[in-house]
């Protein structure tokens, strides 16, 4: 999934006053790779504040975990990762939010 598409997924979730239970925050530069996005996992937040922090990560540059610059862009791909993590349990949040936007 790309920032752009969690964007719009986020935007057209059905009840914008949602609140997951298991959700996500706090993004950064990937440790995978530094030009994608990482947000880190966290429970009981509200949609609002997912769709915020996703919205502000458009066109902002993020410094990468060893170094260097990284715009992020509605085609840049995100990950759910704890910072500085480069982990499988990232594929797997990431299979969780699809689950859970699409319904």
């Amino acid at each position: 999934m790309t920032l752009g598409e969690l964007i719009d997924k986020l935007s057209a979730y059905p009840d914008q006053d949602a609140v997951f239970k298991i959700g996500f925050k706090n993004p950064d530069s990937w440790r995978g790779s530094y030009d994608e996005i990482a947000f880190e996992p966290a429970k009981d937040v509200p949609l609002k504040i997912i769709l915020k922090q996703a919205e502000d990560c458009l066109g902002t540059t993020f410094q990468g975990y060893k170094g260097g610059e990284f715009t992020m862009y509605g085609d840049t791909p995100i990950h759910i990762d704890a910072y500085g993590e480069w982990s499988d349990q990232g594929a797997i949040w990431k299979m969780l939010l699809e689950f859970m936007l699409n319904q």
